[in-house]
């Protein structure tokens, strides 16, 4: 993604003084009290501007386009760069004091500061101010109090689908399109066992409910929900009530897997591809990862501050995918006495590790591929718990089978794949 920077800079110093001395002659006296009234009125028009200015800037965020900002705190110039006019610029950031004096002195100053707007791709990104607003901060990171329980529901999928594109008389004699793919719905309780020195958190996890959906090429071969199918002896069901324990950091990631003995021994005399699964080492520390909070040393973040991570996702036989994944902190809005962050990630295939996964892709025939990856977190400042966050990713590629000829519609197979996380606070 090209991406486009326009840098705001504005600078502007304006001092004005006015200095009245007595003066014999009542016609200048008069002059002077009609000075004194138009820089007192100018004062106030300036104060009010400073006022809405401020109030105006509150409102800034991530997405607005140039012309959003501009109605919001004042025009740009033609070249979208500098304001319109540079003393208008020093009044917009001034600021102001004006105390007439016994003497009979009124002095206006305005001590002009910089800020600065951030736009990507015509959008606004980030801004600052070394004025009298700065951009809300927060620190985004979990909390953690020994003794304390929350009910969670996660949500995963994974999919891939087949189609052909081209005259059926031509269709492979092998080929069967159709979807494939899991779907897992788990409703668990976290509770915090005990913090360490670090701000890590040993926490015990409790399967409350479990959904599990398994389809091969349209057939469904497995649809259990613990709601309804509660047959002990299907080990699905064997793993309700039984738990595992992992340790947390403030960061969202999964230190270590502490000990799945307990809901490993409830499948142990009756083994289950589809259970053991779900309590291997990398199933665990996929499923309660929060990936979109910041590591732990950066965690202060400012409202229109990003970061990124760049992650590799294999699409099997498709090859291997990297993704430069940007999280950006949009806002933070209270919501029922509750400060609430959100934070939106966006993700491109990113050009690291490019040369060597392209060398390592396992498709001999010409093809393209699109993609579209995106999430978004809302994080509970106060209780330092997740609200909820989600993120879906999907890629398609079109083959063309190189036999095709130039003046016809090429054959082809389109493949998709889907890929999705959700997890959303019950209580």
């Amino acid at each position: 993604m090209k991406k486009i920077a326009i840098l705001a800079e504005i600078i502007g110093i304006v001092v004005a003084a006015v200095q009245i001395v007595g003066c014999s002659s009542s016609q200048e006296t008069t002059r002077k009290h009609k000075e004194m009234a138009r820089q007192q009125a100018e004062i106030e028009r300036l104060r009010d501007q400073h006022l809405k200015l401020e109030q105006n800037w509150t409102k800034l965020h991530v997405g607005l386009t140039a012309s959003e900002v501009e109605k919001l705190i004042g025009p740009f110039g033609k070249d979208d760069i500098q304001w319109d006019m540079v003393q208008q610029a020093a009044l917009l950031t001034a600021a102001l004091s004006t105390h007439p004096q016994d003497s009979g002195e009124s002095m206006a100053v305005y001590r002009g500061q910089r800020f600065k707007l951030v736009f990507i791709n015509g959008k606004l990104k980030s801004w600052d101010s070394e004025f009298y607003v700065k951009s809300p901060t927060a620190k985004l990171a979990l909390k953690f109090t020994p003794g304390d329980s929350t009910t969670y529901k996660i949500i995963t999928e994974t999919t891939r689908q087949a189609a052909w594109e081209g005259l059926d008389e031509r269709k492979p004699a092998g080929f069967k399109g159709g979807q494939s793919g899991n779907k897992i719905e788990m409703t668990f309780k976290q509770n915090i066992l005990s913090t360490n020195k670090n701000g890590n958190a040993i926490a015990r996890i409790t399967i409350e409910k479990l959904r599990y959906l398994t389809k091969v090429v349209d057939n469904i071969i497995l649809d259990f929900d613990s709601t309804t199918d509660m047959d002990l002896q299907d080990p699905l069901s064997r793993l309700i009530g039984h738990s595992y324990i992992i340790e947390l950091t403030p960061s969202g990631r999964v230190a270590n897997v502490v000990d799945a003995n307990d809901a490993l021994a409830a499948i142990s005399d009756s083994p289950n591809r589809s259970a053991t699964q779900l309590l291997t080492a990398g199933a665990i520390t996929e499923r309660h990862t929060i990936p979109a909070l910041p590591i732990d040393d950066k965690t202060q973040i400012n409202v229109g501050d990003s970061w990124e991570v760049v992650k590799d996702i294999s699409f099997d036989q498709m090859g291997v995918k990297s993704f430069g994944k940007t999280y950006t902190l949009e806002n933070i809005q209270d919501t029922d006495n509750r400060r609430i962050a959100a934070v939106r990630m966006n993700a491109i295939p990113s050009v690291e590790n490019a040369k060597e996964l392209y060398q390592a892709q396992t498709l001999p025939f010409p093809h393209d591929s699109t993609e579209t990856y995106s999430g978004k977190l809302k994080l509970d400042l106060e209780s330092g718990k997740v609200k909820e966050y989600n993120e879906k990713l999907t890629t398609e590629w079109i083959i063309i089978d190189p036999a095709s000829k130039n003046n016809e519609r090429p054959d082809a197979i389109k493949m998709s794949a889907t890929q999705s996380y959700s997890i959303e606070k019950i209580d």
